[in-house]
């Protein structure tokens, strides 16, 4: 690294600065505006919270909603090899697999070495889903392509197929070779928001209609509080990004040297 930074650059650094600090803002601006925006629209929707009143919404397009209640699959699905059906599954088949990787080290003179060491890892090497063609939304039914179902969990092997060599969540086709499983189950209590108007149930953006998993005190309190997460996501933005732009212009001007 030189010594001296010209004056020059100490003025672009603090226009880059000030650049960094703007944008950050005016993202982080943006996005609680989008917010906002869907605090809004989730407090003065219409609280659906039976099959009645999911109904009514619909035949009289109240607009937005927020309804919670059962979702279920037309008709669950499964692989061939499983004894239970769900709503989604994905199968994942990893291999255990020989690599190298070159590793640097000092000896006890202080002199510095390379070797190649081996090291084994389970890689991926296939997966394939599945997924019910439709869904029983409080009563109504949908192509499931109009969602997006709550997050796929893991389950143990050994609890949805008959026989396997089980071991912890896996089923080993061979000692190099195994399979694990994750799963939405069949039916589950939902809440979600949505537009009814006279197309129907609608997203209320341009995404798919999400069937989170949470209770409706859960979900409500969730989508209305604030998150710490982006307050401190907002603050490490703040430092880092007009920090980089300052250190990719030295970068380029080579007042700084990387070595």
């Amino acid at each position: 690294m030189k010594n001296r930074i010209s004056s020059k650059d100490l003025v672009v650094s603090m226009i880059l600065i000030m650049f960094g600090l703007l944008t950050v803002v005016i993202c982080h601006n943006k996005n609680q505006e989008s917010k906002e925006e869907r605090k809004q629209i989730i407090k003065t929707a219409v609280k659906v919270k039976d099959n009645e009143m999911f109904n009514y919404s619909l035949e009289s397009r109240q607009g937005n909603i927020v309804a919670t209640g059962k979702v279920k699959a037309a008709k669950p699905v499964k692989f061939e090899e499983m004894n239970k059906s769900f709503m989604y599954v994905k199968k994942v088949k990893e291999m255990y697999v020989m690599k190298t990787r070159i590793v640097t080290y000092t000896d006890a003179d202080g002199n510095t070495h390379t070797k190649t060491e081996v090291y084994w890892e389970w890689d991926v090497v296939d997966s394939d889903t599945t997924k019910a063609e439709s869904l029983l939304l409080l009563g109504e039914k949908y192509s499931s392509d109009k969602f997006d179902l709550m997050a796929a969990k893991s389950i143990d092997a050994k609890d949805i197929l008959e026989s396997g060599n089980f071991r912890s969540r896996y089923n080993y086709l061979k000692s190099d070779l195994r399979v694990s499983y994750q799963i939405v189950p069949s039916e589950y209590q939902t809440t979600f928001v949505a537009k009814a108007s006279d197309k129907g149930l609608e997203s209320i953006n341009k995404n798919k209609i999400f069937l989170s998993d949470k209770s409706f005190l859960n979900f409500m309190d969730k989508e209305l509080t604030d998150s710490k997460l982006d307050q401190f996501i907002f603050i490490v933005c703040l430092i880092l990004v007009p920090t980089v732009f300052v250190f990719l212009y030295l970068y380029i001007s080579k007042e700084i040297e990387w070595r």
